[in-house]
């Protein structure tokens, strides 16, 4: 679920930024924010989240700013981007597997005794990859087969990429893999950060989310939008969906958004400006 919208803005003339975001939630809900990777420091500082109406936040995560070698060096594993199956299972050598050959066109059942896979497939422990060659009419084949040693004590080859199903059953592997997979997509992101907020409670609630940030030092050419009706504030459009234009007759009190904002500058230096709608 995406996080709850900016209802509130505080811009500093030191040029620091508080915002407050707040939105309805039901049951328990994980919520995220995604930041710069430079922000992550000061949100850490400053952030705070409340559950109101009886529920609480069980917990908060957010993504590691570690090299990614730092952060898959406790999971052995590495899957290359070609041929991407056939380098994971070799360093998976030992782990529990249960596989189904395809219905139709497939090379199952191959190695050393066994009769047929029945339908809920074939469990064992892995032992390895292997390839074979097969003479066919169109020539010579390469095979990749898979071999199991089952519970019976048993050897069996099944052809990789004739099986219709092939799962894990250890639940610490799965969850490695799973790791490994989503850090090496977090990774790609190369400048964002996501932060997951964990909130349980029962029922309809209001959650509220807060933070400061870097932000530039307050103008008073600035122009945010909001909705006039709820109160609002919406993320910054694109100029023309957001024109600005002098609030007649009081062109004074500052430029006037097409959607309803009201920027009014400050003679003052001291606080921060006001933004009424």
């Amino acid at each position: 679920m995406t996080a709850p919208p900016i209802t509130r803005v505080v811009l500093y003339k030191h040029g620091v930024g508080y915002f407050e975001r707040e939105g309805p939630v039901a049951g328990d809900v994980a919520l995220a924010l995604t930041f710069k990777q430079s922000e992550v420091s000061d949100v850490l500082k400053s952030l705070t989240v409340l559950d109101l109406d009886g529920g609480h936040v069980a917990s908060v995560s957010y993504d590691s700013t570690k090299p990614l070698e730092q952060l898959l060096a406790d999971v052995a594993l590495s899957i290359p981007d070609q041929g991407s199956l056939v380098g994971l299972l070799p360093q998976i050598k030992g782990a529990r597997v249960r596989v189904q050959p395809a219905k139709s066109g497939s090379m199952g059942g191959l190695g050393l005794g066994g009769g047929p896979s029945g339908n809920d497939g074939t469990e064992g422990v892995l032992l390895g990859i292997d390839t074979a060659e097969r003479q066919t009419a169109d020539g010579i084949t390469k095979a990749v087969l898979l071999s199991l040693l089952t519970d019976g004590g048993e050897v069996r080859s099944f052809d990789l990429h004739g099986l219709a199903r092939l799962e894990l059953l250890d639940p610490a592997l799965r969850r490695d893999l799973d790791y490994y997979l989503r850090t090496q997509l977090s990774a790609k992101k190369k400048d964002a950060r996501a932060f997951t907020f964990f909130a349980q409670g029962e029922g309809k609630r209001t959650v509220r989310v807060s933070y400061t940030l870097e932000a530039p030092v307050w103008k008073a050419t600035y122009s945010p939008c909001c909705n006039a009706e709820r109160g609002t504030l919406l993320a910054p459009p694109s100029p023309d969906q957001c024109p600005v234009e002098p609030s007649p007759p009081a062109a004074a009190q500052g430029p006037r958004c097409a959607y309803g904002a009201i920027v009014r500058s400050r003679a003052s230096s001291t606080g921060p400006p006001t933004v009424k709608w």
